[in-house]
């Protein structure tokens, strides 16, 4: 005979609202739970419905039965075939979903706006997505509690993946139907998004900052449970709404030009490796690790493309990115993720006839544990705490156990490691291995065999014939997990590291010493990174590793480092000699930073290139939001002797060409005319200056650069001189048409490189003034649902709302 069980995870919902202004029914059923009748949605419906077609065949059997809480369920499947319990197998896990539901909240205002031709859409929307739709002033979380609310919602109830897509799709429906907005779509594949996302998907939060319109993009595991809600993951849209047009059209520019980069003559200019797994770790990872399937591609910014549940010869995780190194690292992450799997093997001499019974009640409360069996062999594979906890049962009931499988039994635990651990894990001349079975006295038996490219295999495994055997084996495991490598990393300016390594290694060597750990500093000669730096992020370079015994140890490691990051940059010298850190100041304009990240064959690589070159620490801003309210930023450059000036010079060399408008002072008009709050203004001049010629304005009020404040300022900058030339004969125009005096029009000299440890005489000043301590409040970049310049990425665990 041949067995398999599988318990998987209940979730459901239940409709508690009892005042509702809309509602469809296209999932709901109704349920009698005893004292009354309730409508619910759960995930169970459809595996009952998959055994029952099973189950008329005479092949084998499919049981779906309670698990030992109300949270789960467990699928057994026996036959004589084994064909017939894998193909069970397959179709009952293609039949697996999560039940959920999603909450938007509406405003007063939409609310009102509620009518047959919205509700319409509304309709069409959940037919198409296969789900139900709510709208009620009622909060409920459809399990238990339901209480009255100030503020209606719109719920979408269902599957997972279905409930995903259509919560993007209903809140575009609400901005174009309920406020207005105008709507537009970037076609796109999903295996992109991520690399025009960058890490953590900020490059869209810079966007949607600059452009002040909702960006949303599609779900990026859209069908890891077979449920197929997209046709297609190719040409799919990045939606786009916004109150005005200009807005939109900003936002399209810089998505296209975001796509462009990645292509090299046309073509996608990306690397692809793929990771071949078992079939049971997939599985088991679409089902227990889908946050950290994400985690990987918001880290690195890449594309984790994963088959679906039980889908039929797939073996293979493809990850796609911009370059080796970030391909390589999510590939080393995945390996990880898979380590934490393993699979205990057990060899009895034959299986008591109700076998299946005591196997579905040992896996009953372990929900990642999956068992296949034989008449000669079971194996389990689930999450590590799983695996051990059933070792743990078989030994706390070794008699029963024991009889089971009619005397004594081989049992072997396997556990995946990466093979960058290998030497790690095993010691010096393999000491750390000689070490634990000498502890052991050798009864288990240790080896290292190969897997894949990627991953090894370390197995444990011993003959159970007496009570004493399976404790020495959880000693075993325990042991071997001890020298498992823990490990963090961070980046630290590679100009601050030889002083924080000291002479000839000193301090790094005296904090390993002291904290038992393993410090790397990694150091970059030469710089061939293609990556398209949209927003600044800095690579790790510092890696702590010991072994997870000692895992404690590595937080107080890196607050010491941390600690003599901090040393240098107030040129505290840990030891005399060492090098004494020289600032030097850059006044970055707002809009200089802004064509830096948007023009045609600029990206923000250089700040990299000039670190290298110079061995410096440029403080250059991650993000637009840097630069608050103010249109210039001034950024800190640190390195020792003359570099921190030296680089400073060539840092103004990669500026713009800068030419100034001075209009005669207008207070009220110009502020109310000249700025990105004006529509017409934006239309007309700023957007399509962006847009079609990379000329970016900087409006000021009150002129910088200058200690002349009787007139406004805009500043046009460029890369072209012809552009410029057109930008200054836009700009002239629009500010006559309202009537604007224009003072003068002349190129613009500005002085960036600032000494800013240089101490300057104060001119005497004989005006007395009191002296009052003066705080200013940061401003405040708190978002919520009905504002612009909202991104909203929508996946099945969160709503993801980035400012």
């Amino acid at each position: 005979m041949y067995h398999v069980v599988i318990p998987l995870e209940y979730t459901y919902v239940i409709n508690l609202i009892s005042n509702n202004y809309f509602h469809t029914r296209n999932q709901w059923f109704k349920y009698n739970s005893g004292p009354s009748v309730i409508d619910i949605i759960d995930n169970v419906q459809p595996i009952h419905r998959e055994a029952d077609k099973l189950n008329e065949s005479i092949e084998g059997s499919v049981n779906v039965a309670e698990g030992s809480s109300s949270q789960e369920y467990v699928v057994t499947i026996s036959s004589t075939n084994q064909s017939f319990v894998n193909n069970a197998r397959t179709k009952i896990l293609q039949k697996y979903n999560r039940v959920g539901y999603k909450q938007v909240e509406l405003e007063a205002s939409a609310f009102r706006k509620l009518n047959h031709d919205f509700f319409f859409y509304l309709n069409d929307l959940a037919s198409r997505y296969g789900v139900d739709i709510i709208i009620s002033d009622e909060n409920t979380d459809f399990q238990t509690k339901v209480n009255r609310s100030n503020h209606p919602y719109v719920y979408v109830l269902g599957f997972e993946d279905n409930i995903t897509v259509a919560e993007s799709q209903l809140r575009i429906l609400l901005d174009t139907m309920m406020d207005g907005y105008h709507l537009d779509y970037v076609n796109i594949d999903l295996s992109v998004v991520p690399l025009i996302g960058g890490i953590d998907l900020y490059n869209f939060n810079q966007i949607a900052m600059q452009s002040k319109a909702n960006i949303y993009i599609s779900d990026l595991l859209p069908s890891l449970f077979s449920t197929k809600v997209l046709d297609t993951t190719c040409q799919l849209k990045i939606s786009i709404t916004a109150r005005n047009v200009h807005e939109i059209v900003l936002s399209k520019h810089i998505l296209t030009r975001l796509l462009e980069q990645l292509k090299t003559n046309g073509k996608w200019d990306l690397y692809v490796k793929s990771v071949t797994l078992p079939k049971a770790t997939i599985d088991a990872l679409v089902l227990h690790n889908q946050p950290e399937l994400l985690n990987i591609m918001f880290k690195y910014g890449v594309y984790v493309q994963v088959p679906s549940l039980a889908e039929p010869g797939e073996y293979d995780i493809k990850i796609q990115g911009q370059t080796a190194e970030m391909v390589n690292d999510a590939v080393e992450d995945l390996a990880l993720l898979s380590s934490r799997y393993y699979t205990l093997t057990l060899r009895p001499a034959g299986l008591s006839s109700d076998i299946v019974t005591k196997l579905s009640k040992l896996v009953s409360n372990k929900r990642s544990c999956v068992v296949t069996a034989s008449s000669h062999c079971i194996e389990l594979t689930g999450l590590a705490e799983d695996i051990k906890a059933a070792v743990s049962d078989f030994n706390t009931d070794y008699v029963y156990w024991h009889s089971c499988f009619s005397g004594d039994f081989d049992i072997k635990l396997q556990i995946e490691s990466n093979n960058s651990q290998k030497d790690f894990i095993s010691g010096k001349k393999n000491g750390k291995l000689i070490k634990i079975l000498n502890q052991l006295h050798s009864i288990p038996q240790i080896q290292f065999k190969p897997f894949n490219q990627n991953n090894f295999y370390i197995d444990i495994s011993i003959t159970s014939g007496n009570p004493t055997t399976l404790p020495q084996l959880l000693q075993a495991i325990h042991l071997v997990e001890c020298e498992l490598p823990a490990e963090d990393q961070f980046n630290i300016p590679e100009v601050f590291h030889k002083s924080i390594i000291g002479n000839s290694g000193s301090i790094i060597q005296s904090i390993m010493k002291k904290y038992n750990v393993f410090i790397k500093f990694s150091h970059k000669n030469s710089l061939n990174d293609s990556r398209v730096f949209y927003t600044y992020k800095r690579s790790n370079n510092v890696l702590i590793r010991c072994p997870r015994k000692n895992s404690r140890n590595i937080m107080l490691a890196r607050y010491e480092i941390d600690q003599l990051v901090q040393s240098c940059l107030k040129n505290q010298a840990m030891i005399p000699g060492l090098a004494h850190y020289r600032t030097t100041g850059f006044k970055l304009l707002k809009g200089h930073y802004m064509l830096m990240i948007n023009a045609k064959n600029k990206n923000l690589n250089f700040v990299s290139e000039l670190e290298i070159k110079h061995g410096v620490y440029i403080d250059f801003p991650k993000s637009v939001e840097a630069f608050q309210n103010s249109n210039e930023l001034t950024v800190s450059i640190r390195g020792s002797d003359h570099r921190s000036q030296q680089c400073a010079e060539q840092l103004r060399l990669q500026m713009p060409i800068n030419y100034e408008i001075k209009v005669t002072f207008s207070p009220g008009k110009f502020d109310h005319m000249i700025t990105e709050a004006n529509v017409e203004f934006c239309e007309r001049v700023l957007v399509p200056l962006k847009v079609k010629h990379e000329v970016e304005l900087t409006i000021n009020e009150t002129p910088i650069g200058t200690y002349d404040t009787g007139f406004h300022q805009v500043i046009l900058s460029s890369y072209s001189d012809a552009s410029i030339k057109t930008g200054v004969q836009h700009l002239t125009s629009f500010l006559r048409e309202k009537e604007f005096m224009i003072a003068d029009r002349s190129p613009w000299n500005y002085e960036q490189i600032v000494d800013t440890e240089a101490k300057h005489l104060r001119p005497i000043n004989n005006v007395v003034r009191p002296v009052a301590k003066f705080e200013k409040n940061a401003p405040n970049y708190n978002f919520t649902n009905d504002q612009p310049g909202m991104i909203k990425y929508r996946n099945r665990y969160a709503n993801i709302l980035i400012p």
